[in-house]
Formats: C-alpha cells, sequence, structure tokens
C-alpha cells in the first residue's frame, strides 16, 4: 500500500490570501521532496513566497523580518532582515529545511513577516503590521523510532539495555 501524504503540502503545494493593510498577501508554499516518503526522521525542504496581490497603488511595500520556527522544538529554522519589495511585480522568497522530529506525527512552522506599507505613493511615511501564518508537514510513514517499540506490548516503548 502506498503511504498517503498528509498535512498543508500533501499536494507538494499551498496558497493562502492574508490580509495585509488594504492589500492581500498572497502565500505560495511548495516542496520539491516527495510529501508521501516524508517521516518524522526526514529534513523536508519548504520553499515560500510572499507577494502582494494586484498591481498596486504605487505605494512602496517592503518586508523588513521574515521568520520561521518550530516552537515545538524551540527552533528558529530563518530570520531574514532587511528591506526587500514585495509590491508588484516583486516577492519575497525564502527557502527551510525542516528539522527532524522523531515521534510526532507531524511539525508545525510558524512564519511571521514584517511589512511596512507606505501611507501614500511617495509620502515616505510607512505604517508597520506583522503577518503571522502557519504550515503543518505531515508524516505518511512513521520513522524509525516507532521501530523500537514492541507490538506485543500495546506499544510500550522497549528498555535500554545497560
Amino acid at each position: 500500500m502506498q503511504p498517503v501524504p498528509t498535512g498543508d503540502l500533501a499536494g507538494g503545494s499551498h496558497s493562502k490570501r492574508l490580509g495585509a493593510a488594504a492589500h492581500t498577501l498572497v502565500i505560495d508554499y511548495w516542496t520539491p521532496d516527495n510529501p508521501a516518503e516524508w517521516t518524522p526522521d526526514s529534513t523536508p525542504i519548504v520553499n515560500f513566497t510572499a507577494r502582494i496581490d494586484g498591481t498596486g497603488g504605487g505605494e512602496e511595500i517592503r518586508v523588513t523580518r521574515f521568520n520561521a520556527r518550530v516552537d515545538a522544538l524551540a527552533t528558529v529554522l530563518a530570520n531574514d532582515t532587511g528591506s526587500f519589495a514585495v509590491e508588484p511585480p516583486y516577492a519575497y522568497s525564502s527557502a527551510v529545511a525542516v528539522p527532524a522530529n522523531p515521534g510526532a506525527d507531524a511539525t508545525t512552522i510558524i512564519f511571521t513577516l514584517d511589512l511596512l506599507t507606505e501611507t501614500a505613493p511617495g509620502s515616505g511615511i510607512f505604517t508597520r503590521q506583522t503577518v503571522i501564518d502557519s504550515l503543518t508537514v505531515g508524516y505518511s510513514q512513521p520513522g524509525p523510532a516507532a521501530d523500537k517499540h514492541d507490538a506485543g506490548d500495546g506499544g510500550t516503548p522497549k528498555a535500554a539495555d545497560g
């Protein structure tokens, strides 16, 4: 039986539309990997692109911080600061490697973007907004850690030799 991929990237990609001031922020996630092969011991790659939908009103829109983290593992995957254009036709792109999470059924990544949006074209006055999104990477196969359980005792881990 072929493993069935789970999580937001089960189909290989996932998109979200989020409010960002008077605009819509489109976030696209995708992976070059096969989600059906992911286990809790895998380290899949997740690509990320954020862009403003539409033609824009001429104001500057910038990403000034991109952060990706896995709170359950107390791990920061990326923390990018600077000033990156996302108004059309530009987009902010990044990629992260999801760390192994032995014993888990899924790993949730929290993405945070700080956006600066010019209040009027050419004004040089900006508002700031923080946009937070999450993505769940599911595992369709158990990791090797699952093999360390004795099937005859209800899944209780075996005692370590020593």
